[in-house]
């Protein structure tokens, strides 16, 4: 049998009840999860019957959309599986855990000073094989338009896929399927979602949705990508989840 894969990147907990209700009918052997709230990972935990690994990438200020309860939060990716795991790591390519301080939503470089990128990855064993299994949330820009940031954190990302593979990775990349950046991962790993998406955002509940439908409807920036030793069949993506569509995917060993 093939192993259940979902990503979703969650919005903090803004759709925790789509989220849990979802979570509760998928019921998929690994979780990969993007936006994800410190606060909130034991509920799902609790819903998946199994542990988070999980990475900070961002500490937000009280008071922002995701924070509205007048205290800090940390947000981060987390990979959740009742599966047993043989090795977990966090590769930050964008600056450190050790230096994180409050985000600040204001100029391209007070945003890059104080956010993070980072690579999680967990190896789990799945009737007798062995799945390397990675999420990430890639660098934001305007519309997806790639910039020096991006060029140069994709550079760093891929190193350390090719020091990872044969890898599974997905998550949020920010970057169109098409354009110039989700293209260079395309070149290496294979892009598993199915040509006839054409955007992975849910624009009926994205916050630019009103305003920006039509660029929004043409953006395909979450991902599933895998190295030639891994095969995902039946991919799919489902809306009504968060803002973002979730990623559900069967894998096989090869």
């Amino acid at each position: 049998m093939a192993l259940s894969l979902v990503s979703i990147n969650i919005e903090g907990g803004l759709h925790l009840e789509k989220v849990q209700a979802f979570i509760e009918e998928a019921q998929p052997d690994v979780l990969c999860i993007q936006e994800l709230l410190k606060s909130d990972i034991p509920l799902l935990e609790e819903l998946m019957g199994g542990k988070c690994f999980y990475a900070p990438m961002m500490v937000l200020p009280a008071g922002t959309r995701i924070a509205p309860k007048g205290e800090t939060v940390v947000m981060g990716v987390g990979i959740i599986t009742r599966l047993p795991r043989s090795r977990e790591v966090v590769h930050y390519y964008h600056r450190s855990a050790e230096d994180m301080p409050v985000f600040i939503d204001g100029s391209p470089e007070e945003k890059r000073k104080t956010q993070h990128c980072v690579l999680a990855v967990s190896e789990v064993m799945y009737e007798g094989a062995l799945y390397r299994i990675g999420t990430t949330h890639f660098t934001w820009t305007p519309r997806g338009n790639a910039d020096e940031y991006q060029r140069t954190d994709i550079r760093a990302l891929l190193s350390l896929l090719k020091k990872e593979s044969p890898v599974i990775v997905c998550g949020d990349f920010n970057a169109p399927r098409g354009g110039e950046i989700f293209s260079l991962l395309a070149r290496e790993y294979k892009d598993n979602i199915p040509v006839h998406y054409k955007t992975s955002l849910d624009i009926s509940v994205h916050r630019a949705g009103e305003t920006d439908g039509e660029n929004l409807s043409k953006l395909m920036v979450d991902g599933l990508f895998t190295s030639p030793e891994y095969e995902a069949r039946d991919v799919s993506l489902r809306l009504g989840v968060s803002d973002h569509a979730a990623i559900v995917a069967m894998l096989e060993k090869v």
